[in-house]
């Protein structure tokens, strides 16, 4: 019974010789089915490296009474253009909070923003009112932090 429906029905039987076998499929062609579409989506990320010249350290030299001054230089590669900006943290005598030497601390950043793919910046460090009394030799007073955002317009994107 089963043979004689499959006879009477539009079925064929096909031979594959790459696969040596037979299978029985519908008479004729089959159109393609197609699904979709489907969206391809992007995480949209950034990147940032930066390449610190003058062996990475910092140096102050001394411009007046009781003031101090330096720079490095950072290079600084990106896929999107940065603001940046620069933050201070004072190295404090050992169990107190009490500046190793006190003085008025400020940093800055030229330019203080860039575009991709990057470039060149100088970070200046300044120290005025300096006490320099109970201090000798060369110390490490602070440390710098480098910090960027990109200056990017957010889209949404529906969640994956």
């Amino acid at each position: 019974m089963a043979a004689g429906l499959l006879a009477g029905s539009a079925y064929a039987t096909e031979y594959d010789p790459e696969h040596d076998i037979e299978y029985v499929t519908p008479a004729g062609r089959i159109a393609d089915w197609g699904f979709g579409p489907f969206p391809v989506r992007i995480a949209g990320f950034f990147w940032v490296r930066t390449e610190v010249m003058n062996g990475g350290v910092l140096r102050l030299s001394q411009v007046g009474v009781n003031e101090y001054s330096g720079q490095i230089d950072v290079i600084v590669t990106s896929n999107v253009n940065l603001d940046l900006s620069c933050s201070l943290t004072l190295i404090c005598k050992e169990g107190t909070s009490e500046p190793v030497v006190p003085g008025d601390y400020s940093c800055g950043i030229a330019p203080p923003n860039l575009d991709a793919p990057g470039g060149r910046i100088t970070i200046h460090v300044t120290v005025q009112n300096v006490e320099m009394s109970e201090v000798a030799g060369c110390l490490t007073v602070a440390n710098v932090t480098l910090t960027v955002r990109p200056r990017i317009t957010w889209q949404y994107i529906a969640p994956w």
